[in-house]
């Protein structure tokens, strides 16, 4: 193996460690966007239904 292939190859597998490490924390960041948004929606919809459960309460359905 010539000297400028393995020089070659380490900026390779430099470039490979660093797309890994990008493509892993857009994943963590895609994966903490949807639990974040559905817990928000889980949250949305409990205080949105308080209201509704007075409601039918007072109508005593």
């Amino acid at each position: 193996m010539t000297p400028v292939e393995r020089s070659l190859l380490a900026e390779l597998r430099a470039q490979a460690d660093y797309t890994g490490r990008l493509l892993l924390f857009v994943l963590r960041f895609l994966v903490g966007s949807v639990v974040l948004t559905v817990g928000l929606m889980l949250l949305a919809t409990t205080l949105a239904q308080r209201p509704l459960l007075s409601i039918f309460r007072r109508l005593r359905i």
